[in-house]
């Protein structure tokens, strides 16, 4: 059960917009991210206006960043799906604002190879975390629909680390932004 103090519960209450969410994450401390991420409940149709789509691949929105925090809203088609990957040693939250996405987590195997330990799917409304000590995993649409997901890191990461399949090894991955939203 995710525990939440009065000082954070006042700020989520307040919380009727995807701008008053950055705004009250912009005003917690990373302790406070965990209580404020679960406690959020904002629709769908909050988050549409600030998406983007592609055929090829789900895309990363950039709808905040700064030193503290990132919040990233990925798009995904039917079917697409991250690599496998970690998250550069920074702790990282993903809301489900629609769909179904599957988070498959993988540990090394003797070869350093990853092995998946566990799956679940997630809907809308649903919370997942994820730190590098707990391994590394994907992320899949695994839904008939277009799902969107909102991704809070405490610390922004322009670096991960992906299992490159072909080579399988690890590689280093700059990460780009399909889209800067300016939410005002």
């Amino acid at each position: 059960m995710t525990t939440i103090s009065n000082s954070t519960q006042v700020l989520v209450e307040n919380v009727n917009s995807v701008q008053d969410l950055l705004s009250c994450m912009t005003s917690l401390d990373k302790s406070q991210f965990n209580a404020c991420i679960f406690a959020v409940d904002l629709s769908e149709c909050d988050f549409t206006p600030y998406g983007s789509w592609s055929e090829e691949h789900y895309t990363r929105n950039c709808l905040y960043c700064d030193d503290k925090y990132e919040a990233i809203l990925l798009c995904w088609e039917k079917g697409q799906y991250t690599p496998i990957h970690d998250h550069g040693g920074e702790e990282c939250w993903v809301k489900i604002i629609s769909g179904s996405i599957e988070e498959t987590i993988y540990k090394p195997n003797e070869n350093g190879a990853p092995t998946p330990v566990k799956t679940e799917v997630a809907h809308a409304g649903s919370t997942a975390y994820m730190i590098d000590f707990m391994g590394c995993h994907r992320l899949k649409n695994v839904g008939e629909e277009r799902a969107m997901s909102l991704h809070i890191y405490a610390k922004p990461i322009s670096r991960c680390n992906i299992y490159d399949e072909a080579q399988s090894k690890y590689v280093p991955k700059d990460l780009v932004y399909d889209s800067i939203v300016d939410i005002q």
